[in-house]
């Protein structure tokens, strides 16, 4: 690079104020100081109300008060809670929903620097990577095996799958944003940090997170073969792909995840749910447990479809596992591992109702509004809620509640001109 091209590289990723700073300041902790990513929040409150004062940031009302109209029934059902510190436990994890529901409401006078926004966020997943690869070479040397390498070991203070996802998101925003032209990084530092980030994917070993980047990617391929090819022929690689993908899946054998298991014991678990739960050899398996524990959520539903309550979930938990003779799913204690599940748990139909209302909403502006970078982590939003209850961890409630509504507010729309 000249010297020119270095000088214009800094001066595009350089924030422009100090709201540029405070808004990457949740994901900084996120990343970097995971068990009290709470301070970044805390940073970010400060400031916000700083720049209110200053009137830097004005009011401008949007769909993101629905986080806070979620938070307030929260407290509601708080109200029915059996356990009234573990129900404020829950609220305080919660608290997302109000900070950004309500600052989110409130938008930057002057245009935010979008560049630095992600090479902030690009430069976190470098040194989160950093930092798992140098814990997994400290643990290779004590244990010397590979596994040292995979899945919690690599990231030993974020969840795998939450990093995954995280990673995943941070890559899709990028390419688009380059795409976009909404900045303009050197090639080399592109692909640098894609095979960084792919690399730490596959480390991590999520099966969700694995499946859901793969066709991320499939779907990418078949945009394209349809936009460049004939209908016909596109329709015909795009059928052959989605074949490969199935065998793929279905007999796909890896050293941290078995897709070929997962998938014939799911096939077993449908055949007979009871005789599933009863086998002592899946409850030993991560990806198959998330069977028992939602079958086992599902039956606690039907008895009470109104909701325990918001902190009573460990309460049912315990009842049900010992119903069934499953005290390995007891300590520590398991929950549904499904945030749909969970919710109508705590808070019933109408919970469940309110939740899917607040995700629709978002989805049909992101649509009307052409804002798909929104969208995509909406599905992400989504599809992730099936596998893991993500509001219930500090990592998944603030980064989810954190980017969505940050997107809504400021990713850029653009023109058919401009495409």
């Amino acid at each position: 690079m000249s010297k020119e091209a270095v000088k214009d590289f800094f001066k595009q990723i350089s924030p422009k104020s100090y709201f540029d700073i405070a808004i990457i300041l949740p994901l900084i902790t996120l990343f970097l100081y995971p068990s009290h990513a709470a301070y970044g929040v805390v940073g970010f409150v400060i400031l916000c109300i700083y720049g209110i004062i200053k009137k830097d940031l004005v009011f401008h009302w949007n769909i993101n008060i629905l986080w806070v109209g979620f938070f307030v029934l929260y407290v509601i059902f708080f109200l029915k809670a059996t356990d009234t510190k573990e129900g404020l436990f829950e609220l305080e994890k919660k608290l997302s929903f109000l900070v950004f529901g309500i600052l989110f409401l409130f938008k930057s006078k002057k245009p935010l620097s979008l560049p630095f926004w992600i090479i902030s966020f690009m430069l976190l997943v470098i040194i989160r990577s950093a930092i798992g690869f140098v814990e997994s070479i400290i643990m290779y040397n004590e244990i010397h095996i590979l596994p040292a390498f995979f899945t919690s070991r690599f990231s030993q203070h974020i969840h795998p799958s939450y990093l995954s996802f995280y990673i995943i998101i941070c890559l899709i925003i990028t390419f688009y944003w380059e795409y976009k032209k909404v900045i303009n990084f050197p090639k080399w530092f592109l692909i640098i940090f894609s095979i960084i980030s792919i690399v730490s994917i596959l480390l991590l070993s999520s099966l969700s997170a694995n499946l859901f980047l793969f066709f991320t990617i499939l779907t990418i391929i078949i945009y394209y073969l349809y936009k460049k090819l004939k209908p016909l022929l596109a329709s015909t690689i795009a059928i052959l792909f989605i074949i490969i993908s199935f065998v793929v899946i279905k007999y796909g054998h890896f050293r941290a995840i078995n897709f070929s298991e997962t998938y014939n014991n799911t096939i077993t678990f449908l055949k007979n749910p009871k005789e599933y739960i009863d086998a002592d050899q899946y409850i030993k398996k991560a990806n198959e447990k998330r069977l028992i524990l939602w079958t086992l959520s599902w039956q606690k539903i039907k008895e009470n479809p109104m909701g325990y309550g918001v902190g009573s979930a460990g309460d049912v938990y315990r009842n049900v596992y010992s119903q069934y003779g499953l005290t390995s799913l007891m300590d520590p204690l398991l929950d549904s591992h499904n945030q749909y599940l969970r919710i109508a748990l705590e808070m019933g139909v109408i919970g469940i109702f309110a939740y899917l209302a607040i995700i629709c909403a978002y989805i049909v502006k992101a649509i009307k509004q052409k804002k798909y970078l929104l969208l995509y982590v909406m599905i992400c939003f989504l599809y992730f809620g099936m596998w893991e209850s993500i509001l219930q961890r500090q990592s998944g409630v603030i980064f989810f509640t954190y980017m969505i509504t940050f997107l809504f507010l400021y990713e850029p729309v653009f023109s058919k001109k401009k495409i």
